[in-house]
């Protein structure tokens, strides 16, 4: 339990704060870059709840890395489905 938090510390009102600054560096602008588009999103008379959200909130990874550790894995598996 203790490495899911890794990175975090407690502060004095037991706020989880990010102290890991690669983590914080690779979020840097997500702020920012969401408001962005919410602003175009209502500019534009659209709804902001169909509003697709930038994939860096979720995945920090680009496409090609997470596929490469998928295929990585391959071998593992294909030896034990004989």
């Amino acid at each position: 339990m203790k490495d899911r938090f890794a990175g975090n510390k407690l502060n004095k009102t037991y706020d989880l704060v990010c102290i890991d600054e690669r983590m914080l560096k690779a979020f840097k602008g997500i702020y920012s870059e969401v408001l962005i588009k919410l602003a175009k999103t209502i500019m534009a008379g659209r709804s902001p709840v169909g509003m697709s959200l930038s994939v860096r909130i979720f995945e920090p990874e680009s496409l090609i890395s997470r596929v490469s550790n998928w295929w990585a894995l391959y071998p593992h598996y294909l030896g034990q489905a004989n």
